[in-house]
């Protein structure tokens, strides 16, 4: 992150990349089928701003948006504010009944904001009555980091700052324990599973077989990597099977489900 994906990816989006990205990402959801999406842009200069430039495009395609911004205090105390407020103002904004493009709240990691920083996020949330979004254990590297700084491990961090609820969704999930899991099916977490982005950073495979086992509400996702769906259901379909050594684990009803009406709840819709 430090050395290539913030400095020459995320800190050089500007709206007019942000314009040109969001319309090929549509082109390509279209045509793979997707009508309803949730979009958590990445860009700290890029605000403010930015989402309305997203929304813009998406509601030109037709699509049915969820859109948010990924705030946080990597770059500085001022820039995480200005990331809530981005937020903040969008939601106010924009959900509405009917609506094809709406908003909602998001922040990235524990490694990348304080904990009142999340805190007032979460707050923010809850009183404009919208869902929060936060990137969950990826890598090793956020459990690891969580665990020497906090001795605990990401979602008991986040369990003991109240933050998790029904109204959370959680990208990734990869490098979850078993206690994790059990936390986060009894405070109803909703999580999306990229199983093609998580194998381009080497995160791991994603726990998903038994987040489903649980009752978490799971839906699949591309994370920006390869928008083509059929190929996150193939992807979806095979992985698991390969890291079990199981033929018989994710079969093609799962991963219908989660492309469709389980992406629609783990939505929020």
């Amino acid at each position: 992150l430090e050395n290539f994906w913030w400095p020459y990816v995320e800190n050089r989006v500007n709206h007019r990349l942000i314009e040109i990205t969001t319309l090929w990402a549509c082109v390509e959801m279209i045509k793979s089928g997707i009508t309803t999406f949730m979009d958590v842009l990445e860009g700290p200069n890029s605000i403010p701003g930015a989402l309305e430039i997203e929304a813009e495009v998406v509601n030109q395609a037709g699509l049915r948006g969820i859109l948010t911004f990924e705030a946080c205090e990597r770059m500085s105390k001022e820039n995480g504010q200005l990331g809530l407020k981005e937020n903040s103002d969008f939601v106010k904004r924009n959900n509405k009944p009917n609506n094809l493009v709406q908003g909602m709240m998001s922040v990235h990691t524990l490694f990348s904001a304080e904990q009142d920083y999340l805190l007032q996020a979460k707050e923010m949330a809850d009183k404009l009555g919208c869902d929060i979004h936060m990137h969950l254990s990826e890598s090793v590297y956020e459990p690891n980091w969580s665990l020497e700084k906090y001795g605990k491990r990401p979602v008991e961090v986040y369990n003991e700052l109240n933050f998790l609820g029904p109204k959370v969704l959680a990208s990734q999930g990869v490098q979850l324990e078993p206690n994790e899991i059990n936390i986060l099916a009894e405070k109803g977490v909703r999580l999306v599973h990229m199983p093609l982005s998580n194998c381009k950073v080497g995160g791991g495979i994603a726990p998903i077989p038994a987040l489903l086992a649980k009752g978490i509400k799971t839906g699949l996702g591309t994370d920006g990597f390869i928008n083509n769906f059929f190929e996150v259901m193939r992807g979806a379909f095979l992985i698991h099977k390969a890291y079990h050594q199981n033929p018989m684990i994710m079969p093609a009803k799962d991963v219908y489900k989660m492309a469709t009406n389980g992406g629609a709840k783990a939505l929020g819709r």
